[in-house]
Order: structure tokens, then sequence, then C-alpha cells
């Protein structure tokens, strides 16, 4: 027969068992995450990003998976961007694996840096970063006028996802109805001062009497009436 305190201890270690596979299984909180929205094209679309007229996503070159990203260089650089929430004042790393001629990898908005490659296959760029304190990134991926085709894969941006900033509330108060008078316009550009021969007088009568002035200086002048 048993004691009771060894099946106490007995089940006391089964739970402290039980409670460690259970703390296995629990993700880490500080598991990496990838930011990017379809990062691998895997869609089969575009989906996610905002892309020049010469993207395209394409079967047979891919880097891992079924699709890539296939952008058209010729008088754009074939840019794909997306726009992604961060956390201010935080280290993120990006990277993709590309394959062409001049392919440029990089980050404006909460960060500002750039990367680029020429290669005939498949390789890997990198950019590790730390955000200021916007909490809107947009990471970009492009190719260089008239340079071709190049291909891109597997996008990813690794550390903490931020919150969507709040959209604007609208005022509920109407807007001020507009002045019946209509607003003033902003004042003319003075024109330049005219060279050569001046117009002549608006008012007939001015030249008459600008022409009389004339006359009597002639008399004083020569001392005989001038008609």
């Amino acid at each position: 027969m048993r004691r009771p305190g060894r099946v106490w201890l007995a089940a006391a270690a089964a739970t402290v068992v039980v409670a460690g596979l259970g703390w296995a299984a629990m993700p880490s909180a500080s598991a990496a995450t990838n930011l990017v929205t379809n990062p691998g094209f895997e869609t089969g679309t575009l989906t996610g990003w905002t892309c020049d007229a010469s993207d395209s996503v394409v079967t047979g070159h891919a880097h891992a998976g079924t699709y890539a990203l296939q952008g058209a260089a010729g008088n754009d650089t074939a840019q794909c961007t997306q726009t992604i929430n961060v956390v201010a004042n935080t280290a993120y790393t990006l990277s993709a694996a590309v394959q062409g001629a001049y392919v440029f990898l990089g980050v404006s908005g909460a960060a500002s840096t750039q990367t680029w490659t020429t290669s005939t296959t498949y390789t890997t760029l990198t950019l590790t970063f730390t955000t200021g304190t916007s909490t809107s990134l947009t990471i970009y991926i492009h190719g260089w006028y008239g340079q071709g085709t190049y291909y891109a894969d597997d996008l990813t941006l690794t550390g903490p996802g931020g919150t969507p900033s709040p959209s604007q509330t609208k005022t509920t108060s109407p807007s001020p109805t507009p002045s019946a008078s209509p607003s003033k316009s902003p004042s003319p550009s003075p024109s330049p001062t005219p060279t050569g021969t001046p117009p002549p007088p608006r008012d007939p009568g001015q030249g008459r009497r600008r022409l009389g002035v004339v006359r009597r200086v002639q008399r004083q002048r020569t001392g005989c009436r001038v008609r």
C-alpha cells in the first residue's frame, strides 16, 4: 500500500512536467515576425504593394516557392513600395533576395537608407537600421533606368510591429458660409518701365496745352513769335 506522502509527491512532479511542456510549447515573445505583406508574392499578385506599370508577378524565376517579382526597368525604375507601421526608435532588419543589374533595396520615412547590387544569380541584400520618431516606414525595391529585367523575392522586415495612426476625426461643425463679395485678388507685380518712345497722352487737350508751352519757350529763346 502506497503512503499518502508518496502519492502527493508523484502528483506534484507530474504537474511540474505538464507545466514545463506547456511552457515549452508557447512561442517566444521575442520571436522574429515578418512585417511585410505578401513578402514572397505567393498570392500570384502584387497585393499589398504599390508598383509601377512595368512590374509583374511571374513563375519560373522564384528564389523560393512559386512566384517572384519581375521588374522591367526601362523608362522607369520598375519600383514597388509598401508602407508599414513600426515602433519609433527601434532597430529593424530588411532583407530581400534579388537578381539583375542594379537592383536597389531601401527604406524611407521612419528611416532612410538603401543598398544595391548587380548579380546574374540570386543574392541577398540586407539593411539594418534604427527608426526615428516617425512610425511610418516605406520599404522599396527597384531596378535602374534602361538596365532591363530584375527579379526580387522573399522580402523580410523583422522587428516589432507598430500601431496604425488613428484616422483624423471629421469635425461636426459646418463649414463657414463663403462671403458674397469675392476675395481680394493679389496685387499684380509691377510691369517693367517701358523703353523707347512713350505712348501719346490719353487726354487730347493735354497735347495741345503741352504744344502751347513749347511755343512760348521758343518765343522767349528767339525773341520772335512762332506760329
